[in-house]
């Protein structure tokens, strides 16, 4: 493997585990080498580089963040960090990409788990998707649709991104090009068989025509307040974010397009007080019965 090859692994590795780590995770070099398919031996040397931010270990071994770092790093302070410790120039351009994009949306989902209460995370099925995408490998799929698994086989992946304020997987089902939720994703496995790209889906990809025609957008509209406004306005905190108006008292109205409210709701709860949903209500509603739920100790 090249260097540049293998630094891109490394510093993908450093950003998964920092990202994990602010989370709240406990890691452990043995849960690492399982997630990465790694060497213990090589996940105890990242833990080893990441000993600058002042990691801690419980009576188990297990490595985490102190309380009055966890939760609270931004993705620029992560960057910082990553630079104290040594390990900038393992970060490229690209790179560096890549980090923000995996923060944005990991932070995202920082409330969310999965069935067994586990932190929501899609790095090495991402990491898998690109390496197939990058040398036209086909795999197989086992995604979720509504209650059921479907298996996808032998799809010709095309591109992995970061739209809407989730990861997808844009590849080819025989002659339909389709996306497909990373968060729905419940098994990807490369195949040894390779394809060679249609310049037809390619040109389509690059237009983004109809990616989207498998799953239904949906406009929500937000009302920001003059605290948080300055913020909405320097930096893209919503997928697809508009400003759709600037009020007399300071605060906004702003407008998002998602697929499903997984993708809007923990960016809400993480603003309270300063965001609420206008539109649609029901939204809205939902989420205000899930927080009594939560702070009254009842059933939602």
């Amino acid at each position: 493997m090249s260097q540049k090859g293998t630094h891109d692994r490394l510093a993908h590795r450093l950003a998964c585990t920092l990202i994990l780590l602010n989370q709240g995770s406990k890691l452990t070099p043995k849960g690492l080498a399982d997630k990465f398919n790694v060497s213990v031996k090589t996940a105890r040397r990242d833990l080893d580089r990441l000993d600058a931010i002042g990691l801690q270990q419980d009576e188990q071994g297990r490595y985490f963040l102190p309380s009055y770092l966890l939760g609270k790093l931004t993705f620029h302070e992560i960057d910082r960090l990553i630079m104290l410790s040594g390990i900038k120039d393992l970060f490229p351009e690209t790179g560096a990409g890549l980090l923000h994009d995996l923060f944005d949306h990991m932070a995202q989902n920082a409330l969310l788990s999965d069935a067994q209460g586990a932190r929501v995370s899609r790095c090495v099925e991402i990491r898998q998707a690109e390496a197939a995408v990058a040398e036209r490998r086909r795999l197989d799929l086992r995604y979720r649709n509504g209650g059921a698994v479907d298996l996808y086989a032998g799809l010709a992946p095309y591109k992995v991104l970061f739209e809407r304020g989730a990861w997808y997987l844009v590849a080819a089902d025989g002659d339909q090009l389709k996306t497909f939720h990373f968060d729905k994703i419940r098994t990807l496995v490369l195949l040894d068989t390779h394809f060679q790209p249609d310049p037809a889906m390619l040109a389509r990809i690059q237009a983004g025509d109809n990616l989207w025609s498998r799953e239904a957008l949906n406009e929500v509209l937000v009302a920001v307040d003059a605290e948080a406004a300055d913020y909405f306005k320097r930096r893209t905190v919503l997928a697809r974010q508009h400003i759709v108006q600037e009020r007399a008292d300071g605060s906004l109205v702003v407008s998002t397009e998602v697929i499903h409210p997984s993708q809007i709701l923990p960016i809400v709860r993480y603003w309270i007080p300063h965001v609420r949903i206008l539109d649609p209500q029901e939204m809205q509603v939902s989420l205000e019965r899930q927080l009594r739920a939560y702070v009254g100790g009842v059933d939602a």
